[in-house]
């Protein structure tokens, strides 16, 4: 056994202890007593949970380029705040001496210097949740506790707080939208669809050729995955272009590219398509209202504005969530009935 921990001993950086003998130290850390390390610094912890994180999850190279650049960059962001602008500086910080107040106030500063919406900033906080609570359970440090736990509580409120369109609102951004085709006009497509069937961005930016049944009793389109996306908690369900199937069968009549397997919306169908996209509306939605609309208005209030429609309507609440995708066991019951 002395020969091991002697081995031990050479392998693992010992810290000095009381009694000086790196043996002891050694068999502490061999039976759990103490962490192979107590040094860990922030960029440690960083690259453990992006390297944990991709074995984990298994993804496509695509979905894992988009993932982990999207880790990296909160990451990146929390290190240039600890390191006071120096991104490399804050990856040297001890990772056991952040503690629930760096924490507290790193939420400060996505609030009062970021002005991040409540659901940002969460997103951004549950990375990092995510990343220490890895870390920490590896790094099994002595006393420590995640300084991020819970810290990103309120995201509720904010949804709350987001409002859909009024009627007068709507048929402004339809007619924005309509206007923008000329500049953009897969933007504008899938704007002026994302207002009339509530689908998520990433729902349409996605869709693939195969995906249209323009021709059927009904027409629609069908939301289901593909290879170049995976909906996580979406039901496969079809959304209705009623008001836009002129315009879908004028743009799909001009496609290069009609094969079955090939993208409804090659602009927007890869990696950080939906991310593109998103901020491209954005961009037009402000060049409608201005950036401070006073209603907490977005884009996505097209979702809000369709169930607010259908209740208005009477729509049924299982219908209205199949509609929207929605994946509960009264929108899988409506599923099976509508085949």
């Amino acid at each position: 056994y002395e020969a091991t921990y002697d081995q031990l001993a050479l392998a693992v950086q010992v810290e000095n202890t009381v009694a000086g003998n790196p043996q002891t130290a050694a068999f502490d850390q061999l039976i759990g007593k103490a962490s192979l390390r107590s040094d860990y610094s922030l960029k440690d912890a960083a690259e453990f949970y992006v390297r944990e994180n991709r074995l984990k999850h298994g993804r496509t190279p695509d979905a894992q380029k988009k993932s982990e650049a999207e880790q990296r960059r909160r990451l990146d962001l929390f290190a240039g705040w600890l390191g006071g602008g120096n991104v490399e500086l804050g990856y040297r910080k001890p990772f056991k001496s952040i503690d629930r107040a760096t924490a507290q106030r790193f939420k400060t500063y996505l609030i009062e210097e970021k002005h991040w919406r409540v659901a940002t900033r969460n997103k951004c906080l549950t990375y990092l949740n995510s990343a220490f609570n890895a870390a920490g359970d590896e790094f099994d440090i002595a006393g420590w506790s995640n300084p991020f736990r819970r810290l990103a509580s309120d995201a509720q409120i904010d949804s709350q707080k987001r409002l859909s369109f009024t009627p007068l609102e709507y048929r402004d951004w339809w007619q924005s939208l309509l206007s923008y085709r000329n500049q953009n006009p897969q933007a504008a497509l899938i704007g002026l669809m994302l207002l009339e069937t509530g689908s998520r961005i990433i729902e349409l930016t996605h869709l693939q050729i195969g995906d249209l049944r323009l021709e059927h009793a009904v027409p629609h389109l069908l939301v289901r995955n593909n290879p170049r996306r995976k909906l996580k908690g979406v039901i496969e369900h079809p959304v209705f272009p009623m008001r836009t199937k002129k315009q879908l069968e004028a743009y799909v009549s001009q496609l290069a590219d009609k094969d079955e397997q090939s993208p409804l919306f090659p602009r927007y169908a890869t990696a950080n398509g939906n991310s593109t996209l998103s901020a491209t509306l954005k961009k037009r939605f402000f060049a409608t209202w201005g950036e401070d609309n006073g209603r907490n208005l977005t884009s996505y209030s097209a979702r809000h504005a369709f169930k607010d429609r259908g209740r208005a309507a009477g729509v049924d609440l299982a219908v209205l969530d199949y509609l929207m995708g929605h994946k509960t066991k009264q929108s899988s019951v409506v599923a099976q009935g509508y085949g």
